[in-house]
């Protein structure tokens, strides 16, 4: 573990204990006078990413944001009409540019620096990106099979185990190991899997007694995504380390179903439902009761909400998803801000991020 990482685990420790103390703000990413909808999928440091429905263009267009409604930067590309952004690293973002098919978006930032990872070369007619770390990109092809490039459609590795698997679905990289699920032969349901850069070495992180799980967000050494048992057929917040023995259910206590899309190893970002329409929370530990609900910090008139993304930079926690109300859906952002201890200085750029949603 580097300098960096140990700041960073400790500075969370801290936080943890005073949990109480963090304030939150809103920040609704959505400006209604020229958006029909806009969801926000994404974030890396205080950049975030998602997709925006403008009154004047039909179909989704792939967005970045600087933290405000009004400061955002469209990336579908020329001869492409509609996309989004599902995943951010510092210097990159990833996600789908669609026309007659969809194909698995890579850029820098600008819709000119746009590369299609669609490797065509293989037979693949389409494909999406979900998520990305250092060199590595996360998705699918032709909506079957979980894939892994390095910046190119040449780089192209198919990580689905045809000898086990009848389907495949990849939404999660720490830029080692890769995170997702698959559908066994012979079952329905899917199961939470983890790879190593090649087909052979996927392992099967499905927890003892239930019927269907998926990883959606990772960081290394930590997998989150749901699962569900015969217990409860509802889908349960869940957390891993590497093997489906490590499972730990973070289902908060009176919650209905809950789910999990991205980690910085120590806080964890998703959706819980106590009745009706899901809520938008952080867990601020591996603890189902430390979970906070962001929902609540939305002004009224909002149905339900998401979070499918966080990062922190210093002693701010970014996390962004969607919330709805009667006339759209809006991208969110959500800032927490506690004060630095005393006896520790702030990070001087210390950034975790992680980007994905599941299927």
């Amino acid at each position: 573990m580097n300098r960096t990482a140990i700041c960073v685990a400790v500075l969370l420790t801290l936080w943890g204990r005073a949990s109480a103390q963090i304030s939150w703000r809103t920040v609704v990413l959505h400006e209604p006078t020229t958006e029909l909808d806009s969801s926000c999928n994404a974030s890396s440091g205080t950049r975030q990413g998602g997709y925006i429905v403008l009154n004047n263009i039909t179909g989704y267009q792939p967005a970045i944001w600087n933290g405000s409604a009004t400061d955002y930067t469209l990336l579908t590309p020329p001869s492409w009409r509609n996309g989004w952004v599902n995943g951010m690293s510092t210097t990159q973002q990833v996600g789908v540019v669609s026309g007659f098919y969809e194909h698995a978006a890579l850029w820098s930032g600008t819709a000119e620096s746009f590369v299609d990872l669609t490797p065509t070369a293989a037979g693949y007619t389409s494909s999406a990106a979900y998520a990305v770390h250092g060199n590595q990109q996360v998705g699918t092809v032709n909506s079957a099979y979980a894939a892994l490039w390095r910046g190119s459609a040449a780089s192209f590795v198919r990580l689905h185990p045809f000898n086990v698997a009848k389907g495949s679905f990849c939404g999660a990289t720490d830029g080692e190991y890769q995170g997702g699920s698959f559908v066994p032969l012979g079952s329905p349901y899917w199961h939470a899997a983890l790879w190593h850069g090649t087909a052979a070495s996927m392992v099967d992180l499905n927890p003892a007694g239930s019927f269907d799980s998926g990883i959606s967000g990772m960081v290394p050494g930590v997998q989150v995504g749901d699962a569900r048992f015969l217990s409860d057929i509802e889908p349960h917040a869940a957390l891993w380390h590497g093997t489906a023995a490590s499972f730990q259910d973070l289902h908060p206590p009176g919650a209905v179903y809950s789910k999990l899309y991205a980690t910085t190893g120590t806080m964890h970002v998703g959706t819980v439902s106590f009745g009706g329409f899901g809520r938008a929370g952080i867990w601020l530990s591996d603890s189902p009761s430390s979970f906070v609900n962001l929902h609540n910090l939305l002004g009224p008139g909002y149905a339900g909400s998401e979070a499918y993304s966080i990062s922190v930079v210093n002693n701010s926690i970014y996390v962004v998803g969607t919330a709805g109300n009667s006339a759209a859906e809006n991208a969110v952002l959500w800032i927490g801000t506690i004060p630095a201890p005393a006896t520790l200085a702030p990070l001087a750029g210390g950034i975790l991020v992680l980007s994905a949603r599941r299927r």
